[in-house]
């Protein structure tokens, strides 16, 4: 927001969110808690986050964050009024049928999933259809993508229709208590109506669209029609989550405070888009969508191109890492330019960072890990690795970045997944050299388009070309441990979605189990569990995977293979010596027989067989399965 709107806001909250000094210590001041909670509104940081931009405690954080954003909703409130006369409500279908052409229309409703993590003892009472745990933001829009009505709190389990039974709104809906224009009023002298999707029940007064099993050429213009004025409040969603960033991580606060805070974002929203509103949502930056404009789908040729070369780029590529480069001496003080310099430089040298906040982490250990995700020795080990390949030199006309502040800032947009803009208020680095500098110093290569499943993918890429082909450098086979047994291939596990091979194996199907195989698939189960904990620990410790990365696809790769790197060494830095060779990830491949399907088939068998014998099988299994 602006200055002034910042200023006009603090002004309405200050008397409900300012604390008195104590004997103890000092409150925060007003000015503070708001622009703290603005900050998360915005960029969705974790309160640990923000503990080191603000350095205030992140209990303290979980404290002030819900009153500001209660304090906020409770303040702007009349910028979210309900109409409650017939003369409210033909404003409101005024607006849509000169911007929309739809006529007779009080609004646009729709349904949003709020991201949350999931609370204690739910089970999947907040999982939703599309595989993660939420809250519902139901919403009532006008046509100039303002919130007239909404209700948030709902279990993200409930479809839009079941949400909409249990709001308010709803109820004075089927009740008739909304004081709409009657027929004799409206255009027409139709039903003075609300527009929403197919998860709506159709209503006198809510319509919904045709089936597209039935439809007609007047059906078919009508739905156009429809959906054209529901754009609305899918605009109105996607500028809301893109302005204010917590709604692109899930939320790890209390149920009642996740509905401070969406309450807060939607009065918001309201208040910037009267106050700010060229800033906020600029021309362009929404659907304004013509009956003379129409978007062209694809055709079938150029989606097939467009697959064809995602498959084309997944590889895998193993690269040597970089040898460590030699760390230059510490000259005792700052460096002092010689040359101008930018502005945007000399504020990283006096205020970002790097050169503010990371000389106090040194003093704490604890503290240095969480935000770097490693200690004090990994991030010089890895330096020295990479120093070599993201030094750069000074010119004429700036003064280049120091390769501790580069490898510092691409750890910290891993570790938090912020964006750019964020970090360069953090760092005072512009936003275009964060785009271009973002790991550079990476070893793998990896990558596909995300409509293929796990087995396509991984049939597709040279791992599993060499797999299949019984081409990996696996040992020889070898009778399974504590047996004279027949010599068994070494194996990877996988899941249902894989193909079996000589050297994968997967799960029974679930159709037709004995005890035997039962118990082979809880042991198999227990074996891949690593992958599914590493995705858990790569996740949680680089929190970029958990928000879309909005960056160039080549980008998002580097970034991808720089946390799956950093995972790797991470863990196995403790037996890492600053003088000990890197190795070479990928060996020499060694060929082995080809396997037919009964071949591979009987080898599962035999692992099965394994582990229900007395040399096999574990003391837990029979209580587990």
């Amino acid at each position: 927001m602006s200055e002034e709107s910042f200023k006009h806001l603090l002004e309405r909250i200050t008397p409900l969110i300012q604390r008195k000094d104590t004997v103890m210590r000092a409150a925060i001041p007003a000015d503070e808690r708001l622009a703290v909670t603005l900050r998360f509104l915005a960029t969705g940081r974790s309160l640990q986050d923000l503990h080191f931009s603000s350095a205030i405690s992140r209990t303290l954080l979980s404290i002030l964050i819900p009153e500001t954003c209660n304090a906020i909703f409770h303040s702007l409130r009349s910028y979210m009024q309900f109409p409650n006369t017939e003369e409210e409500w033909k404003k409101i279908a005024s607006d849509f049928e000169q911007l929309w052409q739809f006529p007779n229309c009080g609004g646009a409703l729709d349904g949003k999933h709020v991201r949350i993590s999931q609370p204690p003892n739910s089970g999947s009472y907040f999982f939703n259809y599309k595989g993660y745990f939420s809250i519902i933001l139901m919403a009532l829009v006008n046509a100039n993508y303002e919130f007239i009505n909404v209700d948030v709190g709902m279990n993200g389990r409930v479809s839009d229709g079941g949400v909409l039974e249990h709001t308010l709104f709803g109820e004075r809906l089927n009740n008739s208590e909304l004081h709409l224009p009657p027929n004799s009023e409206t255009r027409g002298n139709l039903n003075f109506v609300f527009v929403g999707d197919e998860a709506f029940p159709l209503h006198s007064n809510l319509i919904k669209p045709f089936p597209q099993n039935s439809l007609t050429e007047e059906r078919r213009i009508f739905n156009y029609s429809l959906s054209r004025a529901r754009l609305v409040v899918e605009n109105e969603f996607g500028i809301m989550a893109n302005r204010f960033r917590v709604f692109h991580t899930p939320i790890n606060m209390k149920l009642e405070s996740i509905d401070s805070i969406v309450l807060a974002c939607c009065v918001l929203h309201n208040f910037l888009r009267r106050r700010d509103a060229l800033a906020y949502s600029p021309p362009g930056f929404m659907d304004s969508v013509g009956l003379q404009q129409q978007t062209r789908s694809p055709s079938r040729s150029q989606r097939q191109a467009h697959q064809q070369q995602g498959r084309q780029h997944h590889s895998v590529t193993w690269v040597k890492p970089c040898p460590p480069a030699v760390m230059p001496e510490d000259p005792g003080g700052p460096l002092v330019p010689h040359h101008p310099i930018y502005p945007e430089t000399w504020k990283s040298e006096s205020r970002g960072a790097y050169h503010c906040l990371f000389g106090e982490l040194n003093e704490n250990q604890d503290k240095y890990f969480e935000y770097t995700r490693m200690s004090k020795d990994s991030f010089r080990y890895l330096l020295r690795l990479v120093e070599g390949t993201i030094s750069r030199q000074d010119t004429q006309l700036c003064k280049s970045i120091y390769p501790e502040e580069r490898l510092l800032v691409t750890l910290r947009f891993l570790a938090t997944g912020e964006t750019l803009r964020s970090l360069h208020f953090q760092f005072r680095i512009g936003v275009s050299t964060l785009s271009g500098a973002d790991c550079r110093f990476l070893a793998v290569d990896i990558g596909a388009f995300g409509r293929a499943n796990d087995s396509r993918t991984f049939k597709e890429s040279d791992m599993g070309r060499r797999l299949y082909n019984n081409n990996f450098n696996f040992p020889h086979p070898r009778p399974l441990p504590n047996t004279d047994g027949p010599a068994l291939p070494f194996v990877v596990v996988g899941d249902e979605a894989f193909q079996m091979s000589g050297n994968l194996l997967k799960p029974y199907s679930s159709r037709g189990l004995d005890r035997t195989k039962t118990i082979f698939n809880y042991r198999l189960s227990r074996a891949r569990r690593t992958v599914e904990c590493a995705f858990g620990i790569l996740v949680s410790k680089w929190r970029i995977l958990g928000s879309a990365v909005n960056l160039k696809i080549e980008t998002v790769d580097e970034v991808v293979k720089a946390c799956v790197v950093l995972h790797i060494f991470i863990i196995d830095r403790v037996n890492v010596e600053l003088d000990e060779p890197i190795p070479n990830p990928l060996p020499d491949y060694q060929a082995h027989p080809l396997r037919t399907t009964v071949e591979i088939a009987h080898m599962r068998d035999q692992f099965a067989a394994y582990f229900v014998s007395d040399v096999g099988r574990v003391s837990w299994q029979d209580q587990m399965v």
